[in-house]
């Protein structure tokens, strides 16, 4: 019961004491708004990135939204890594790589680029790996 864009008592109680990196709550709306005309589910879909455990959030992404979440985290002595969490589109191919590029690209230009970029994506691949 409630309102049904508040995530599940568990999955707040679980996450107690993490920084909770999404989408401003604005997208949120419009997407649930879309979803509610599109599918007939006023509910909105999106990514989200939980840090803790030492971890500190050093920056967050510019185009945050409810396909991609990016944030860099850091550590004590640890080097910085950029985490992402993707929702990558289930029809097309082509906007998968497109997505992943660009959030791979936003992570080399935050962090300076290279060949020993530190990034770790995962959430909805809409894929199957073989």
């Amino acid at each position: 019961d409630g309102d049904k864009r508040v995530p599940p008592a568990w999955l707040t109680d679980a996450l107690e004491g993490f920084e909770i990196v999404a989408c401003k709550t604005s997208i949120l709306e419009r997407n649930a708004k879309r979803n509610a005309r599109v599918v007939g589910k006023d509910v909105a879909v999106a990514t989200a990135c939980a840090v803790g455990r030492g971890w500190r959030v050093a920056w967050t992404g510019e185009h945050n939204g409810t396909t991609e979440v990016l944030v860099g985290i850091e550590k004590d002595t640890f080097p910085d890594i950029a985490v992402a969490s993707v929702h990558l589109d289930a029809g097309s191919e082509d906007k998968r790589v497109q997505l992943l590029g660009a959030t791979l690209a936003a992570a080399r230009a935050r962090m300076g680029g290279g060949r020993n970029l530190r990034v770790i994506v995962a959430g909805d691949m809409n894929a199957e790996f073989k």
